[in-house]
């Protein structure tokens, strides 16, 4: 199998999870939400022992205006319809009627009111109790000067605090900002209408594209974002059961040699979660859903429902990353509760001594993002590495999107030593005219919380890891230490690049708790950085690491006992090339950083090891171990001009001239 890019529609995680502070989740294509007032046959409600089987959906949504509504129904015996909204919803036709196939006609007034009406359309079938078919959603007509509260509200704080508020407000007032909520948002890939108006208003606008993300095909994407839950959900920062299968999928596909074959590589698993349970892992790759093979028709739908927990139960059919000929484990998940902590991984290393002759204590954590119900999670594991002793650290943000300002100033804080107390991390620039002015961010002594001493590993230096995925509230970690003069190196992919964040409001406003997210401020560290909106490119760039492959006499790749592509020993051995080749992909589980023999370990956390003892996996000849390091690098600095067009392409110059400036340094 090769890895393709898979991308999903930003509408479709909208209504999934919290955005909090800073947060980023950036993904693009196209998605459909099933609605529509239609007479269509895309489903069933009901069957055998309920005495009705309906065709079409079982929720639709209609305009503020009303209209027809035609639903088809076949069933078992003579019938009533009856509805529990009258004002809203009138039978004209299709009332009552016999066995067998039938249609009604459904009337959906205009809605006079201020807010969305519902309705529910029941059936009762002779010998069968009364059962609900439909629920029908109709939404309100919104003036310009008759403006809902959620629209009032986002509007004036985009005049108030939005990074280009004067860009927003010349639009507002020369009447080019449209109003009017569409009805249709969730045809449009919405979660709420408030959604579509940010996305329709902002794109539109010129001289905020720093304000999102935009992808390979050139379609931008959002950052300021709004989220609509329930008022009957927990609104505090305490940390939460969620409910899911708990499983986190990667973003980029395993694409089988059989044509629109795909399977899903798993990134992680909460513990305690069903996915837990059932023996899933960090590593394993998904094959199969609900008994079908992945493909084009339904790998994007199947991928959200694991994700999400979208669907109550599924099956899921996997195998080991590293027995691709092994036979399909199918085990069965049910939606269960569970914790999202976002300390996915934290230990000490146990590194052997080839690795680490000098025998320094390795902290290695995954963190996933900076969620301040979890900060207590984060003190404990820092406290550790300092009763450990730990001498250096691996930070691992290559699925962490952002989070909180103040838990990434808590996290700065303790890694750092108590002699930077005071020392500035990070200054937050807002407009000129926002009232709210800017913030400098200070490395701290106590914790919020508690007002305890905060524990300090001290760490002089900091790897970490990064894809495309480390974000936000990551890149300012990585930026705020550079400010404090701490080397901090990065090994694996271009980061995203957002360099600004939000100041999140929460207003209740009927029965739902919108939490809105504009862009609000500029970040900037102590040496006032703030130049990396095209993403922080990696000292060790493992996108420049991916070797031609070995071709047979028709041109196609050559290929091992276990269908892997072979490569040419340009840069290392083969497995190391077969794992630069697949990162950030998972092939085995947090913190597996060695080849133990079953051609699975993680190449960059592996990497981080050997540099922090000076040295590096990409140059090592077979026979060669008595060469200096210095040798060594020399020789790869060599080597790597021969793809100097690809490195400058990707934006980075000499992957390893920073190492081999340090290591050099450290021999002197």
């Amino acid at each position: 199998m090769q890895r393709v890019v898979l991308t999903f529609s930003k509408g479709l995680f909208e209504s999934a999870k919290n955005i909090v502070v800073m947060a980023l989740v950036v993904f693009a294509t196209a998605f459909f939400v099933a609605c529509g007032s239609d007479d269509v046959d895309n489903g069933e409600v009901g069957g055998d022992g309920e005495g009705v089987t309906v065709s079409g959906n079982s929720e639709i949504n209609v305009n503020s205006s009303g209209g027809e509504v035609v639903i088809s129904f076949s069933t078992s015996a003579s019938y009533t319809l009856s509805v529990d909204n009258t004002d809203m919803v009138s039978i004209k036709s299709g009332a009552t009627g016999s066995a067998g196939q039938n249609r009604a006609t459904l009337v959906i007034s205009e809605n006079t009111t201020q807010g969305e009406r519902w309705a529910e359309v029941s059936i009762s079938v002779s010998g069968y109790a009364k059962k609900k078919i439909l629920d029908i959603i109709q939404s309100y007509k919104v003036e310009v000067d008759e403006r809902d509260e959620v629209l009032k509200w986002v509007d004036e704080r985009l005049r108030k605090e939005y990074y280009w508020l004067d860009i927003y407000s010349r639009a507002a007032d020369g009447g080019k900002v449209d109003y009017t909520l569409k009805n249709n948002y969730q045809s449009l890939g919405y979660s709420n209408p408030y959604s579509e108006f940010l996305d329709r208003t902002l794109l539109s606008l010129s001289g905020n594209e720093m304000d999102g993300s935009t992808d390979s095909k050139g379609r931008r994407s959002l950052y300021t974002n709004i989220t609509r839950t329930s008022t009957s959900s927990s609104s505090t920062r305490a940390a939460e059961q969620v409910r899911g299968f708990g499983v986190v999928l990667q973003t980029v596909l395993w694409l089988s040699e059989t044509p629109n074959q795909y399977a899903f590589p798993i990134q992680h698993v909460y513990p305690d979660s069903p996915a837990d349970k059932a023996g899933l892992k960090r590593g394993d790759i998904i094959y199969e859903v609900d008994g079908s093979t992945l493909g084009d028709s339904n790998y994007q739908n199947a991928w959200y429902q694991l994700n999400y927990g979208s669907s109550s139960s599924m099956s899921v059919g996997y195998r080991d990353a590293i027995n691709a000929k092994a036979p399909i484990n199918t085990i069965s998940l049910a939606v269960g509760s569970y914790y999202e902590n976002p300390i996915a991984c934290s230990k000490v290393l146990e590194v052997p001594a080839e690795l680490n002759p000098s025998g320094k204590k390795i902290g290695y954590m995954s963190y996933l993002s900076f969620d301040d119900a979890y900060d207590n999670d984060l003190v404990s594991a820092l406290s550790a590495f300092a009763a450990q002793g730990v001498e250096e650290m691996i930070l691992d943000l290559r699925l962490n999107g952002g989070g909180v300002v103040d838990s990434s100033t808590l996290l700065a804080s303790m890694m750092l030593g108590e002699d930077k107390v005071d020392g500035v991390y990070a200054y937050l620039r807002r407009h000129k005219d926002n009232p709210y002015g800017d913030d400098t961010c200070y490395i701290i002594k106590n914790n919020p919380n508690t007002q305890q001493d905060l524990p300090n590993v001290g760490i002089n230096r900091l790897w970490v890891i990064t894809t495309s995925s480390t974000a936000s509230a990551s890149e300012m970690v990585i930026q705020g230490l550079k400010g404090l003069d701490i080397p901090v190196y990065l090994i694996g992919l271009r980061t995203e690049g957002k360099n600004c964040g939000m100041d999140v409001t929460v207003k209740n406003h009927g029965s739902y708790r919108y939490t809105f997210a504009p862009i609000t401020f500029m970040n900037y560290n102590a040496k006032e950085f703030n130049d990396y909106a095209d993403g922080i490119v990696p000292d060790t760039n493992m996108d420049a690491w991916v070797a031609d492959p070995k071709l047979n006499e028709q041109g196609n790749p050559l290929r091992d006992e276990n269908n892997n592509v072979i490569y040419d020993q340009k840069v290392s051995d083969y497995n190391l090339q077969i794992m630069i080749n697949r990162f950030p992909v998972p092939e085995c589980d947090w913190a597996e950083f060695v080849n133990d023999g079953k051609n699975a370990f993680d190449v960059a956390l592996h990497e981080a090891i050997m540099q922090i003892n000076g040295k590096t996996a990409f140059v090592a000849p077979a026979g060669d171990s008595a060469a200096s390091t210095r040798a060594k690098v020399e020789r790869y600095v060599e080597h790597v001009r021969k793809f100097e067009p690809e490195m400058k392409r990707k934006g980075g110059g000499s992957l390893y001239y920073g190492l081999q400036q340090r290591i050099e340094a450290e021999q002197k």
